[in-house]
């Protein structure tokens, strides 16, 4: 994962907490996730789904918000 590929989502518009892109590369790093386009990423949390659409967009899985 690359994360200047998201800088666009680390403004303070959409940081909700901690910063979930770089939690969600070090977590890719570790634990590579296999989803497909075939998988389906569904967020249930609130806020704006900004690692949902990391997610989706690193793995290519479908997103539904």
């Amino acid at each position: 994962m690359e994360i200047s590929n998201y800088m666009e989502y680390t403004t303070t518009e959409t940081m909700m907490g901690p910063n979930c892109v770089r939690i969600l590369k070090e977590f890719f790093d570790e634990y590579p996730l296999g989803l497909t386009p075939d998988d389906l990423v569904l967020d249930l949390g609130c806020g704006k789904a900004l690692s949902s659409l990391v997610i989706a967009k690193e793995t290519g899985a479908n997103l539904r918000i």
